[in-house]
C-alpha cells in the first residue's frame, strides 16, 4: 500500500532533513512556481541578488582577514584592521561551495522568468544579471588582493 508513495516520501524527507551546511550556497527565494508571474519572479530575483551580495560580502571580509562581526560593529575601522586574523581563507573553496551554485541558479531562474515578462521587466532582470556578474568578478579579483595581503603582512 505504501510503495506508490515512497518517491514522494523520500523527496519530503530530504527537504525536511537538510543540514545547515547543505543550505549554504542554495537559493532562498527562487521558486519555480513564481517563475510564471513576472512581478513575484522579479521580487524573488531582487531578494536572491541580495542573498548573493551577503554571501560575497562575507567572503570578501574573510578574504581580507577581517572579522565580520567587527566590520559591522561600532568599532573604528582602524582598530578592526589592526586585528587582522592569521588564518588564510580559501576563497576558491568558498566560491565553489557557496557562490557559484547560487549565481548559476539566479541566472537559470532569470532566463526562465524572462519568457513571461514585458520589455521593461526584462531590462530590470538584465540589470540584475549584470550586478551579479560584477559581484562574481569582485570575488575573483579578491584572490589576487589576498596574495598581496599575505606578502605585506609578513
Amino acid at each position: 500500500m505504501v510503495t506508490p508513495f515512497i518517491g514522494k516520501l523520500v523527496v519530503f524527507l530530504e527537504r525536511l532533513f537538510v543540514t545547515q551546511g547543505e543550505k549554504r550556497g542554495r537559493p532562498k527565494y527562487l521558486d519555480d512556481t513564481v517563475v510564471l508571474s513576472p512581478g513575484p519572479a522579479l521580487v524573488a530575483l531582487y531578494k536572491e541578488t541580495e542573498h548573493l551580495y551577503d554571501s560575497i560580502t562575507y567572503t570578501l571580509i574573510r578574504a581580507l582577514r577581517l572579522k565580520h562581526e567587527e566590520v559591522y560593529s561600532d568599532t573604528e575601522m582602524k582598530t578592526v584592521v589592526e586585528r587582522v586574523e592569521e588564518e588564510i581563507v580559501d576563497v576558491d573553496k568558498i566560491y565553489e561551495e557557496r557562490i557559484k551554485v547560487l549565481y548559476g541558479e539566479i541566472l537559470r531562474f532569470s532566463i526562465s522568468s524572462e519568457v513571461n515578462m514585458e520589455k521593461d521587466e526584462k531590462r530590470k532582470v538584465y540589470a540584475l544579471k549584470l550586478v551579479c556578474r560584477d559581484m562574481i568578478e569582485t570575488i575573483k579579483d579578491v584572490r589576487e588582493v589576498q596574495k598581496n595581503i599575505v606578502i605585506y603582512l609578513q
